[in-house]
């Protein structure tokens, strides 16, 4: 829970943000289906092979959003590595830098996207908001699918 003011926002908050931003992805990117919204931070979203999420997150206390290719694969490290060496070519083909996170103390790992100073409770923002959700979410997902599919 977030208290800010008279504003006490909660993580039930999240499934409204979610559940516009299935929505618009319904229309803007029907390849893209993600899972039921629940009231956590994140949302599952498939990028085609097992271990491998693209996931939109909403950070209450960083005031950040963010999308990242969450891997939690059993050769998570290796998958990493290999998605690591082709750092350069996937930025280059995104058009915009990523966080390369390989998590040393987790079996995970996260390559993630933020957008900073986005306060989730503030509602009146949630249109710019969705709008680079869903235009990160297909870009990642364009370039980063054909990518993990061909990992060995």
């Amino acid at each position: 829970m977030v208290k800010r003011g008279d504003l006490v926002f909660t993580c039930w908050g999240t499934i409204k943000l979610w559940t516009e931003l299935v929505a618009r992805l319904v229309t803007a990117a029907p390849q893209i289906k993600p899972q039921k919204p629940w009231p956590q931070h994140w949302l599952n979203n498939a990028i085609g092979r097992a271990g491998f999420n693209l996931n939109p997150t909403a950070s209450y206390r960083d005031d950040r959003l963010g999308v990242e290719v969450y891997i939690n694969h059993a050769e998570s490290k290796k998958m990493y590595q290999t998605l690591l060496a082709q750092r350069t070519s996937i930025e280059q083909a995104l058009g915009f830098d990523l966080d390369w996170q390989e998590l040393p103390d987790a079996h995970a790992c996260r390559i993630a996207t933020w957008r900073q100073d986005s306060p989730i409770e503030d509602e009146a923002q949630w249109g710019a908001y969705l709008d680079w959700f869903v235009q990160r979410i297909v870009k990642m997902n364009a370039v980063f699918r054909p990518v993990i599919q061909a990992l060995a």
